[in-house]
């Protein structure tokens, strides 16, 4: 690679984790995740905590490698998908503004699993809009590595 290639790449995969860090906000994710294993064990905690991370990563790369693909089967352009996921982030900002924040399920608490934590509420729509559309940006190789470099984060 040529140094304009590394600083492409560079400036691609910073624009991609920034994006992935906005959309999945793993702060504003604490407060959730604590209300439904709050009362569990340090140890378990931590378990738990890895498992959901580890499953909205996979989630999240399925989506990287194989988006395109499906939104091709459903003749599903890259600028649908921008559009109808502007639309779900802004109904999502409107009701945050009416609604204020996400209050815990109650249902949540109750079910102790990763799968219901890790999606929706950590991957999401919003998630996996962006990393189909980073794809489309970016390439698969930029977006995969963000999506390892945010799940460190994370």
């Amino acid at each position: 690679m040529q140094n304009a290639d590394i600083h492409q790449f560079a400036v691609a995969l910073l624009r991609s984790v920034t994006a992935l860090l906005i959309v999945l906000n793993p702060v504003g994710l604490v407060p959730i995740v604590a209300s439904v294993i709050g009362d569990l064990e340090p140890r378990r905690q931590k378990r738990m905590v890895r498992q959901i991370v580890l499953i909205g990563s996979l989630l999240l790369l399925v989506f990287t490698f194989a988006g395109t693909g499906i939104l091709a089967i459903f003749r599903i352009t890259i600028n649908d998908l921008r559009i109808a996921g502007g639309l779900l982030l802004l109904s999502i900002g409107f009701s945050f503004v009416l609604k204020g924040s996400i209050t815990p399920d109650t249902k949540l608490q109750n079910k102790r699993s990763p799968a219901p934590i890790a999606s929706p509420i950590l991957v999401g729509p919003g998630a996996i809009t962006t990393a189909v559309v980073l794809v489309a940006t970016n390439g698969v190789l930029v977006t995969s590595s963000a999506v390892a470099i945010v799940s460190i984060i994370t």
